[in-house]
């Protein structure tokens, strides 16, 4: 049984992300969902919108609601890590 994880984060195996690539764009790019890929069990890199590399640079250029969605996932993402 899958582990039960938020709707706007996920930590997905790298055998998985590759089978569910397409799915994860399209997820990540409506719903600002973060993903994170695992191998061996350790967290080792994530799929973010380009929203969210924008809120590194610049918070201002994107939409409040947007960048609110984007805070809530990324909560979420580190919380599933135990951060």
């Amino acid at each position: 049984m899958p582990i039960k994880q938020p709707p706007g984060a996920r930590a997905l195996s790298t055998s998985q992300g590759r089978q569910r690539f397409p799915e994860l764009i399209q997820d990540t790019y409506g719903h600002q969902s973060i993903t994170m890929f695992t191998r061996y069990g350790r967290t080792i890199g994530g799929m973010i919108s380009m929203d969210a590399v924008q809120m590194l640079i610049d918070p201002g250029a994107v939409d409040p609601d947007v960048r609110a969605r984007i805070q809530k996932n990324a909560q979420e993402a580190l919380k599933l890590l135990g951060e």
